[in-house]
């Protein structure tokens, strides 16, 4: 969701051409590597250097410069190294971040599909041998006879094995249709492309899996929630997301919060009425919550209704904008930047001072004034900000 400017763009393709030998002098360059498009020349360049790093023995890293891989536009590079590393690394980690960063480029891997038969048919663990099993389903090279490979890790306490192995075995079994269609829900929220090529080779039908995700939103799994709120978010169906706004999410939940807030903005145009009748809800429920981290994320594009609703004489629409103001305010006021134009965003959210002192100075309502202070709080400090 986070964008970035040109500016900063330009400042960091040119830092990274001049820092070669140190791969990335920055978080802010390893950001700026993973989500720009960059041009070619540095893009094989940042690539090598992170070539250079999947050779230390920190597994780490290695887990952290092969999602890095992975999100590049240049991955070929990779691959004869990635390859090596699965079949010769005798830690379970390092071969499995391998082999999720096969399972991305199916296309590129036809030169390795011998090999990866060589391995099932090896003396290698068998952990390894359900991963090569998995690869090769992501290529389409397996069919059911590889099936029994997979089962043990279905089976198994590994979630995200789980999901990968699930998704493999109604690539390669799709007799099996929906019968693991929770664990490839699961799977969406490790590797989208990998859980949509797994729910096509099942033949089940949309109205399946819009019921499977419905159900998924209740589930006692952090992870699975959200894997059907991301899948939900990118499907961007009116009654899916509105499923997601009424599900009533514990208020401890944060991550599953924060993910239904961010399906919601990507689907704001869809979803922006029924988010300000979210305003009207108590502050404790997890549909104001949602509505509140959205127009928190979305900032001056949501700050009119904020204005509105600041003005209302509701008092839940006032706490909750109140809360909106004060999320803001903070991470405005933090060292961190989110908004892709911070100025404006503080230029903005300073129009709403007088709203919120007035309400500030004036409410009788308990609860209503909590959130006020807290707003004042916030804006405090990000009025008294070092420049």
């Amino acid at each position: 969701m986070k964008k970035l400017t040109f500016a900063l763009f330009a400042a960091v393709v040119t830092a990274t051409a001049l820092n070669a030998a140190d791969c990335f002098a920055s978080k802010q360059q390893q950001y700026m590597f993973e989500r720009a498009i960059a041009p070619a020349k540095e893009n094989a360049q940042i690539t090598e250097c992170l070539l250079k790093q999947l050779k230390s023995d920190n597994f780490e890293d290695f887990d952290r410069v092969a999602a890095s891989l992975r999100k590049s536009n240049n991955t070929a590079p990779a691959l004869p190294l990635i390859m090596q590393i699965f079949k010769e690394s005798k830690n379970p980690q390092a071969a499995f971040s391998a082999a999720a960063f096969l399972i991305s480029a199916p296309y590129e891997l036809a030169q390795y599909e011998k090999p990866l038969l060589n391995i099932i048919s090896s003396t290698a663990p068998d952990y390894k041998k359900t991963l090569a099993v998995i690869v090769l389903s992501s290529m389409g090279a397996l069919d059911a006879r590889y099936a029994p490979f997979l089962t043990p890790a279905i089976d198994g306490k590994d979630i995200v094995l789980q999901a990968y192995a699930a998704g493999a075995y109604t690539i390669i079994a799709p007799h099996a249709q929906g019968q693991y269609l929770d664990k490839i829900i699961m799977l969406y929220g490790f590797d989208k492309a990998f859980a949509q090529a797994a729910f096509a080779a099942s033949g089940l039908k949309d109205k399946v899996l819009h019921s499977a995700l419905k159900t998924a939103l209740k589930n006692p799994e952090e992870t699975m929630r959200i894997s059907a709120i991301e899948w939900i978010g990118d499907i961007g169906d009116k009654k899916l997301l509105q499923a997601v706004l009424n599900t009533n999410f514990d208020a401890k939940d944060a991550q599953t919060l924060a993910a239904a807030a961010q399906a919601m903005t990507r689907n704001l145009s869809l979803m922006r009425g029924e988010l300000k009748k979210a305003f009207k809800k108590p502050p404790q429920s997890s549909q104001a919550t949602v509505a509140v981290i959205a127009y928190s994320l979305i900032g001056s594009q949501g700050n009119e209704d904020i204005e509105g609703f600041l003005k209302s004489s509701n008092i839940n629409e006032m706490s909750n904008a109140l809360r909106v103001v004060t999320a803001a305010a903070g991470i405005l006021a933090g060292d961190a930047a989110y908004y892709p134009n911070p100025q404006l965003e503080e230029y903005q959210i300073k129009r709403l001072i007088p709203h919120v002192a007035r309400i500030d100075n004036t409410a009788k309502n308990a609860q209503l004034k909590t959130y006020a202070d807290a707003a004042v709080k916030e804006l405090y400090k990000l009025l008294n900000k070092p420049q």
